[in-house]
């Protein structure tokens, strides 16, 4: 029997009536807050912010005073942004005076029609650059002062918790601080083993926005295989104080007469935290974040920049992983990640901490701390923190939007590895199951962290389509300290991160079972996540029913020479000391799930999505397994491989979405009974 319905009427129906693409990607975003620092009273504050939106963008300006809540009004009209255009958060100058951001037509995909191609650079030529705004003219239009490509991140919610990664700043004297794309041939470096090229640069735009300059100047050839991870400009006019990573080095440099002021003591770094740096508000103090004792400790420079004492101690970061900082010249706020949970600590000794709320500073205003707020449900808010009061208010109320149209119950949970997880549980009516089947969300990393109030976009669409779902921060994330991470690497590489997520499958199967059927487990994951998908697809074929992964590792022999992150493969293959697996074959072969597929098949049900011009995870492992399972006969060969043309390891907006729908349609056909309302499968043999 077929169903009359078609792919399409299904995905419309996996997709409860009020979930849509503006569940995923969100309708309208508010990131980047910058505060007017000319302003120091308690109770009011100006502050500016980028509104996003899936077509178009807007520069919002927030006039807090004795009220809770601010006045919004729109200063730059989205016409100023254009459709298909990615901005950066906001930069103020420490007048107070001009507003500056940073524009960058983005770019969907290299296989466009000539039209489409047009239209891409007349996108880039009407708004690519730098761009700012005079706040002290009245009807001031924005004027671009620098017309080029310039480097920032689109600060997703795990960003503006974890790093101080301000990559468009002001100096002192007015100068505008930007990282700037260097034009040269870097194409026989990039053969070079264990380093990798930065192909941006410090810029510096004069005050008068009449020249700029590289910072580096004629030293950069010493510096060209280091990767710009942070800076920020001194109290000196034309100074500037960076991080850079070489692999597994990271050293911080006063530019540009070169003077090295830190090198990590030990090669922590190989795991790839990066070095950060940041200055107070009145650029009377600096400080660096490092990578050794730990998994980074913000300390405090002394006046001629030598190191001084760390802002936590040995005992606690050693088993967490710091974030931001915001400081004035005399109160220091940070944050630091453990199990999950976003924790805040002044100098003075206090403690911010809210269960269901994830927390980084922002700024201060007088004893008022400004913090970024995140929970599961709602797009980051603006809170405060009084001092005096010790209390934390909401000052944003989910303005302009919330998040999602879905709730979700979360339970946490700890495996005897240390290893830490969360299962997340939808409020949603099913018609047809009273247990929701449950997806394991497997991150990307590996040394990362699925924080507990941060939901990714394929976390909410799940949720949203009725699954339970699950995420094991295994060994080798970050949060938990750098033995939490070493445990999951070298010798333990592909094993001890799969042992824990099984683990924590059974853990929950015995403790939760009433909570999602026990009976109906599937597996989604990307990137590294991929790679420990098609590992439990070889090595746990009897645990679940489905499997939808892309951007996979499947042979390391192939992957570690091929990538374009060497130098980070270098030590996740060889542990802390290092390791190529050219001499380490049976290592390498023991990690590779082609090995396996090869004298067992492939068991599960499993979706495979892999760009074509991926250089992160060579396409050319996916070709292989693709050719090598072709040639195998009498075992099992369940693989559905999608091959997305002219995508490289992230794709688009357009093909993201492809990838989730995709995903969302396989998990649903093998994991959701066949019925007419929610699940009418076209081809309904996958239920025999």
């Amino acid at each position: 029997m077929r169903s009359p319905f078609t792919s399409n009427d299904l995905l419309q129906r996996a997709l409860p009536h009020d979930v849509t693409e503006d569940v995923i990607f969100p309708a309208e975003t508010v990131y980047g807050f910058v505060a007017d620092g000319t302003q120091s009273n308690q109770t009011t504050m100006t502050a500016y912010a980028i509104q996003k939106g899936l077509k178009d963008a807007r520069l919002l300006r927030y006039q807090f005073g004795e009220n809770r809540f601010p006045d919004i009004e729109t200063v730059v009209a989205a016409e100023w942004f254009g459709a298909t255009t990615d901005v950066s958060p906001p930069a103020i100058s420490h007048d107070g005076k001009i507003l500056a951001w940073i524009c960058k037509a983005r770019k969907e995909s290299d296989h466009k029609s000539g039209k489409d191609r047009a239209e891409q650079q007349e996108q880039e030529r009407l708004f690519n650059g730098i761009w700012i705004l005079d706040l002290h003219t009245e009807f001031s239009r924005p004027k671009r002062v620098w017309q080029g490509i310039a480097k920032f991140e689109l600060p997703v919610a795990e960003t503006q918790l974890r790093d101080n990664q301000r990559l468009l700043q002001f100096g002192t004297d007015g100068s505008l601080w930007f990282l700037g794309e260097k034009e040269n041939d870097y194409s026989n470096a990039r053969k070079s083993v264990a380093k990798r090229v930065n192909t941006f640069e410090i810029i510096r735009l004069s005050p008068d926005r009449l020249s700029c300059h590289r910072v580096l100047g004629e030293s950069w050839s010493d510096f060209g295989y280091g990767l710009i991870t942070s800076f920020v400009p001194t109290e000196t006019p034309g100074t500037v104080l960076a991080a850079l990573s070489f692999g597994r080095e990271v050293s911080f440099w006063l530019f540009p007469e070169g003077k090295k002021i830190y090198t990590d003591t030990q090669p922590d770094s190989g795991l790839y935290l990066p070095g950060l740096v940041a200055a107070s508000q009145n650029f009377s103090e600096y400080f660096l974040r490092s990578n050794s004792e730990g998994n980074g400790r913000w300390h405090r420079l002394r006046p001629d920049f030598s190191v001084g004492e760390p802002l936590l101690p040995s005992s606690v970061a050693r088993n967490c992983d710091l974030g931001t900082l915001a400081a004035t010249h005399d109160r220091v706020a940070l944050n630091y990640l453990m199990n999950g949970q976003w924790n805040i600590l002044s100098d003075s000794g206090e403690a911010i901490k809210e269960d269901d709320l994830s927390l980084a500073p922002l700024f201060w205003t007088g004893k008022n701390l400004w913090l970024l707020g995140i929970r599961p449900e709602a797009e980051p808010e603006l809170y405060h923190f009084d001092s005096e009061t010790k209390s934390i208010v909401s000052r944003t109320k989910n303005t302009p939007v919330t998040r999602a149209k879905f709730r979700a119950e979360t339970i946490d949970f700890q495996l005897p590895s240390g290893s830490f997880g969360h299962l997340y549980l939808p409020k949603t009516e099913s018609l047809t199951t009273p247990k929701p089947p449950l997806v394991l969300y497997i991150k990307g990393g590996p040394v990362s962290t699925q924080l507990r109030n941060s939901l990714p976009s394929p976390v909410r669409m799940l949720l949203a389509s009725g699954f339970a779902v699950c995420s094991v921060n295994y060994r080798a994330s970050s949060g938990q300290g750098l033995q939490h991470m070493r445990n999951g690497i070298g010798e333990f590489l592909g094993h001890a991160d799969c042992e824990d997520i099984v683990e924590g499958v059974r853990w929950l199967k015995n403790n939760h079972m009433d909570n999602f059927d026990v009976n109906n487990l599937g597996v989604y994951g990307y990137s590294w996540g991929g790679y420990l998908s098609l590992q439990l697809a070889a090595l746990y074929p009897e645990e679940f029913k489905v499997i939808a992964c892309g951007g996979v590792i499947s042979d390391w022999m192939i992957q570690q020479p091929n990538t374009e992150v060497r130098y980070y493969d270098f030590t996740l293959v060889g542990g802390m000391a290092g390791g190529w697996v050219k001499d380490l074959p049976d290592h390498a072969k023991k990690c590779s799930p082609v090995n396996i597929f090869l004298e067992t098949g492939v068991k599960v049900p499993t979706l495979l999505v892999q760009g074509e011009n991926d250089v992160d995870t060579p396409a050319d492992q996916v070709r292989e397994l693709e050719a090598k399972l072709k040639g195998i006969s009498g075992k099992p060969n369940r693989l559905k491989i999608e091959w997305y043309q002219g995508q490289g390891h992230g794709f688009d907006q357009a093909h993201r979405w492809k990838f989730w729908q995709s995903s969302l349609l396989f998990l649903t056909k093998h994991l959701k009974p066949w019925n007419l309302i929610d699940n009418p499968a076209e081809d309904q043999h996958v239920y025999s």
